[in-house]
């Protein structure tokens, strides 16, 4: 009575999946390049918006100066 059986219709939650898995299995190089491109470039601006943020506010001159 409380077993629950498994249903063997496809959902359209199911069917979504499977188009995005199909999707992301055909374009996965190219997500993986863009975003590896995007870290590359972006990380140093980023640290640095995040720096010129803080307290106390340090010029960009000591945020680019090793120590």
């Amino acid at each position: 009575r409380g077993l629950h059986r498994p249903c063997r219709e496809t959902t359209p939650a199911m069917a979504l999946l499977a188009k995005l898995t199909s999707w992301y299995a055909t374009h996965s190089d190219t997500i993986s390049e863009v975003l590896s491109t995007t870290f590359h470039y972006g990380f140093i601006p980023f640290v640095i918006i995040v720096g010129m943020r803080t307290e106390p506010r340090p010029t960009l001159l000591q945020l680019i100066q090793p120590m």
